[in-house]
């Protein structure tokens, strides 16, 4: 892939992830509790991707739901963790799986980051 493709795809990925965690810090109530432990879940199974790449790649290669799928997502995919995750946290109200997602995405981003030599939180 062109180098400068990747590197636009990479952060309009990263501002999207960021813009989903935002959305869940202002949300109030039973609600973002329930968000939040679903993101909790997510990031359980995040933790495997060791690097930002990684999940940026997981995020736009490791996709279900296109054409041809047909029933469960299968494991390893994006809508199967997230899946998984806002079942797990089912509350009373029906979980946003695209604000968990991308929520989990930046948090893991953001661990990765603060882990890395010199590294820190973004803002």
């Amino acid at each position: 892939m062109d180098p400068a493709f990747t590197a636009w795809l990479s952060q309009r990925t990263l501002q999207t992830w960021r813009a989903a965690d935002g959305v869940l810090r202002r949300s109030e109530g039973a609600i973002r509790d329930a968000h939040e432990r679903a993101v909790a879940i997510a990031l359980q199974y995040l933790a495997a991707f060791q690097t930002i790449e990684d999940l940026v790649v997981h995020h736009t290669c490791h996709r279900y739901r296109r054409g041809d799928d047909l029933g469960d997502p299968p494991d390893g995919t994006v809508e199967a963790w997230v899946a998984e995750a806002c079942r797990v946290a089912e509350g009373a109200d029906p979980l946003d799986a695209a604000v968990v997602e991308g929520a989990a995405l930046w948090r893991r981003t953001c661990d990765l980051l603060a882990a890395a030599p010199g590294g820190q939180q973004p803002v």
